[in-house]
């Protein structure tokens, strides 16, 4: 079973003012006059997520994104290059190019870029099937199978030491799917013309098998937000225990609120690029 556990996007023109509204119950979604170029959609039976961050300097890339998340999610396709073309169709229909100005139509001939990552759950074969294109990035956390051990003294008379293993419940394995990318260069990004994208799909496409293990997290998240979120909490390291990155026992009905607050401090600070800012969290059991 995949549950989606938290979605929050945070527009980069977002100002902290601290008077918004956190409620649990519902995504915590700022665009400030929509201006979000990051897109998302999860379809309803949750099998299928996509995530897309629209390139500002493309043209109506905001646009391009949502059609590339929509459209994954929405339908099966043969193969990835049926559904692009299907999602470029779509993409050329929402433009009259005789009601664009002369920049208009430069711009639209120059093409839309976005990056994606799509992700698809078998149920059947327990397994995740994901493309990634761009530097969004998807982190899996597998439950760890390692045992700490607690020593407790006992307070029989003989003042012998006991020993018990205790598992502890929130420490979690990182598994590495794809390479980190470089945040400071240009990615590979998924266009709206066909002669950018004549690289090989398969190449950024990778099968999970979840079946040895029955606890996951999943992140996915735009590129400013997975490199705040590598430098500052050691995303990577061999065990990581999730509380300490998004307080997700302790303090879930306040996630919202949390998310809020680091993004904006983290961007005050100059530790995150003022860029916007998505993250989905989902849970498989």
């Amino acid at each position: 079973m995949i549950k989606k556990i938290f979605l929050g996007s945070i527009s980069k023109d977002t100002l902290d003012n601290g008077n918004y509204q956190f409620n649990i119950e519902k995504d915590f979604i700022l665009d400030h006059e929509s201006l979000n170029e990051d897109s998302w959609a999860i379809s309803d039976d949750n099998l299928s997520i996509a995530i897309s961050d629209g390139a500002t300097e493309s043209y109506d890339s905001k646009l391009w994104a949502k059609i590339l998340c929509q459209k994954f999610v929405g339908k099966t396709f043969s193969s990835f290059d049926e559904y692009l073309i299907s999602a470029e169709k779509d993409y050329a229909k929402q433009h009259d190019i005789h009601n664009m100005t002369w920049t208009q139509i430069e711009a639209y001939q120059r093409g839309s870029f976005a990056t994606f990552i799509g992700v698809n759950y078998s149920q059947i074969k327990n397994s995740l099937k994901i493309t990634c294109i761009g530097d969004s990035c998807i982190f899996l956390f597998k439950k760890s199978s390692k045992n700490y051990l607690k020593r407790k003294r006992s307070r029989v008379k003989k003042k012998t030491r006991a020993y018990r293993n205790c598992k502890n419940n929130h420490k979690y394995e990182y598994q590495k799917i794809f390479d980190i990318p470089d945040f400071k260069n240009c990615p590979q990004l998924v266009s709206t013309k066909k002669n950018f994208n004549t690289f090989d799909f398969d190449k950024y496409t990778k099968y999970v098998n979840l079946s040895k293990y029955n606890d996951y997290y999943l992140f996915l998240c735009t590129d400013a937000l997975a490199d705040w979120l590598i430098n500052s909490f050691n995303l990577l390291k061999s065990s990581t225990n999730l509380t300490n990155i998004l307080n997700l026992q302790n303090n879930l009905s306040n996630l919202n609120e949390f998310f809020y607050t680091k993004v904006m401090e983290a961007r005050k600070n100059k530790k995150m690029k003022i860029d916007d800012s998505t993250l989905i969290i989902l849970k498989i059991n």
